[in-house]
């Protein structure tokens, strides 16, 4: 890396002779190293600033994409709705489609039926059959037409989005909805270079496809107009293009939308692009021309001055001062000059240290500087043919040299081993990192590369047992599911979308329901289930599951004390608490608040906690259960098995019940598991707590569950979680 900054900006040797040499060599040499400074700077400033443009734009595709798949799934779920009812009432269908229209910020919702008569919510007809769009969106399945200007005139535009209603094979007719074309580019990011700059949405003819919320903007219409009537500046594909616009020199590149072949154009003056590469090879014109007019005594003491400024100005700019290794910056120079041969061979890999902040608090902020200090002598003895950089605060990035996933452990595994070592000799204090992993390609964008090392490292973050992960395609998947799924939450529990289920719990041997596990589960106001394995997850990661655990809680106990009060024989329930819960202050105080209020008898309400709480230091389990247990409720074990908690788990903590996780009750059959089965069940009756079986599917389980002296079960074989009208019902047969 050093070599490569000084030969991108330091004088060579032969420079420096030639300035001893004489004015006029000096005078020469001078305007050579001007324009080598010149060019360097300008293909670096040029690559950076295109390499941000390409950024943004694949950004605001996203952003756009993203926009207009939000309105056409909201268009397709009212679709499949009115499908679903198969009504004919026009007028009952447009009251509820003004509902909806309202709900989602639609400019405009109506009909259009096969004699291209447009129904409104506003109760206008009109007659559209000689409207491009609307012929358009009767022959396509999904249509999204330009912008154009709404039959209601003023300066509104707005985009047509359409979607057929069938009644089995035929189509009935159409929803047609529009929707103000600034909206669907208003998370567009339309600072391009220090704020300069236009974007386009244009279709293959150079139209606008939709118009952005500055459409007025006289610069902005007239670039527009340039395009239009020259098309052949719009590329085949994704790629770049220079053209000449009022004397004016413009770079532009397009991306393509994946939607009615349109483009996404970010364009901006070269002038503003290097803006910044003027403003330095300006200086150093200047400070050439003042060594040019000073004698030749002072020439080579002020040779040397520029020399140290230079150095002094590469260090700051591509190096961090504190721990002497390359910055950001650095980096980024850096990737650019990998020969492409050698991406395959690279492993980007970011990491940085967990509890870094908590670290400096306990241990003081010398010892954490200590610590930075130590990671790099580290990877410097370690791995010294690889690259380290210190991308900011605690998170280094190091590009590891390797064949293959085999030669990337090896080396990771040797650096881990060295810091195990030196924490167990007291040389340094203990601490973690979380690092992520992607193999470099050759084509990749260090942004991309970057983003997706980030996932791979978000997977694992606080996760003690593991320190690296590898990057997977599925994790931006999942990622944008997640995203979705956290900016849906408020929303839904607004919407009382998040319904309680009772899975009954049963006495195996009388067959009669003696209390029921309440679970949640999402159904959305469109009908759409979303599974307990994708929220959940989901929820627990960003925090929002405290709030679910809480109006599960909320549910569980009015429901009961209606079931109470129609004279049904309740049962007590058991609910969840997820181990993020169990982790927040105020749990105790929040769910004595709610159970309180209720007016519920706390001894019905049993507390699931799973069995992988016991051994995480950070959950105060024992007082926890003992609150509970003062309280008046009862304590549950869930999923006992599938940790490493033992016998000293069951005796060092109060619990009610231990819930055999249904892992055993698949393997009964198997001598072993059975046996482990016996055990429990043996052990948990001598300690006095009882044991339930979980997951129970088949007669055979139950017959061998009941032989061995466990009584109680759920499972589908007995009953699935049911909705709370269906256990009411339960309830009121054994009554």
């Amino acid at each position: 890396m050093e070599e490569l900054i000084k030969n991108e900006f330091g004088m060579s040797k032969g420079v420096k002779i030639s300035f001893a040499a004489g004015l006029t060599i000096f005078f020469f040499i001078s305007i050579f190293v001007y324009y080598s400074l010149y060019n360097n700077i300008e293909e670096i400033v040029t690559a950076q600033t295109i390499n941000s443009i390409t950024n943004i734009s694949e950004l605001n595709v996203d952003a756009v994409s993203r926009a207009i798949a939000n309105r056409k799934t909201l268009l397709e779920a009212f679709a499949i709705n009115l499908e679903r009812k198969q009504s004919k009432d026009y007028d009952a269908i447009l009251r509820e489609m003004e509902t909806y229209r309202t709900t989602y910020d639609f400019y405009s919702m109506g009909i259009l039926d096969e004699d291209m008569i447009f129904s409104l919510t506003t109760g206008e007809k009109i007659d559209v059959s000689e409207l491009v769009q609307f012929q358009n969106a009767w022959r396509n399945e999904f249509y999204i037409s330009d912008s154009y200007m709404p039959a209601d005139g003023g300066e509104k535009r707005v985009n047509l989005f359409s979607y057929p209603v069938r009644y089995g094979n035929e189509c009935q007719y159409r929803v047609i909805a529009t929707y103000l074309s600034k909206n669907l580019t208003e998370r567009m990011n339309i600072r391009v270079v220090n704020g300069k700059g236009y974007y386009y949405i244009l279709d293959t003819d150079g139209d606008v496809a939709i118009y952005p919320r500055y459409y007025k903007d006289e610069n902005y219409l007239g670039l527009m107009e340039y395009v239009n009537d020259t098309p052949e500046i719009i590329p085949d594909e994704t790629g770049n293009r220079y053209f000449q616009y009022n004397g004016e020199n413009y770079y532009a590149h397009f991306e393509q939308l994946d939607i009615n072949d349109w483009y996404l154009m970010t364009c901006v003056k070269e002038t503003d692009m290097f803006a910044d590469a003027d403003k330095i090879t300006y200086g150093v014109f200047v400070g050439m021309g003042l060594l040019w007019l000073m004698i030749v005594g002072a020439m080579f003491f002020v040779l040397m001055l520029v020399y140290q400024f230079q150095k002094k100005m590469q260090r700051a700019v591509f190096y961090d001062s504190f721990l002497k290794i390359g910055n950001g910056e650095m980096l980024s120079v850096f990737f650019q000059k990998i020969p492409k041969e050698k991406f395959p061979k690279m492993a980007f890999t970011i990491f940085d240290i967990d509890k870094f902040k908590e670290f400096n608090y306990v241990h003081g902020e010398e010892t954490g500087d200590n610590l930075l200090k130590y990671i790099v002598h580290v990877f410097r003895d370690e791995l010294p043919d690889d690259y380290l950089f210190r991308y900011r605060a605690d998170n280094f990035v190091v590009l590891i040299v390797c064949e293959d996933k085999t030669e990337f452990i090896q080396k990771m595994e040797k650096v881990l081993q060295r810091f195990s070592d030196d924490i167990d000799a007291g040389l340094i204090q203990s601490f973690d990192i979380s690092a992520g992993v992607r193999r470099m390609r050759d084509g990749d964008s260090l942004q991309r590369i970057m983003s997706d090392a980030l996932l791979a490292k978000g997977t694992i973050k606080g996760i003690q047992v593991q320190q690296y992960a590898f990057y997977d395609e599925n994790f931006r998947a999942k990622k944008m599911n997640f995203m979705e799924m956290e900016s849906d939450f408020s929303r839904a529990l607004k919407n009382k979308e998040f319904h309680v289920y009772y899975q009954p719990k049963f006495d195996m041997e009388t067959g009669k329901i003696v209390g029921a596990e309440a679970l949640a589960r999402w159904i959305k106001c469109d009908g759409t289930i979303v599974y307990p394995g994708e929220f959940i997850p989901c929820f627990e990661a960003s925090r929002q599951i405290i709030m679910l655990d809480e109006a599960m809680l909320e549910a569980v106990c009015r429901q009961m004390k209606e079931m109470e009060a129609d004279g049904l024989n309740v049962k007590k329930v058991s609910v969840n608490l997820s181990r993020v819960h169990l982790k927040h202050s105020g749990i105790l105080q929040k769910i004595e608040r709610i159970v309180t209020e209720s007016g519920v008898n706390p001894g019905m309400i049993s507390f699931e906690i799973t069995e992988s709480a016991l051994y995480e230091d950070s959950i105060p389990l024992r007082h926890i259960v003992d609150f509970l247990h003062r309280l008046g409720c009862k304590v549950d074990m869930d999923d006992y098995g599938i940790g490493v908690s033992g016998p000293n788990a069951l005796a060092s903590n109060q619990f009610d019940v231990i819930k055999l996780d249904k892992s055993f009750i698949d393997g009964i059959g198997n001598r072993r598991i059975e046996s482990v089965i016996r055990s429990t069940i043996f052990l948990s009756k001598d300690l006095g707590i009882d044991i339930l079986a979980e997951g129970v599917e088949e007669k055979y389980q139950a017959d061998s569950l009941l032989k061995w002296g466990c009584t109680l079960a759920q499972g589908y074989y007995y009953s699935p979680p049911v909705p709370e009208e269906q256990y009411r019902e339960m309830l009121k047969k054994e009554s």
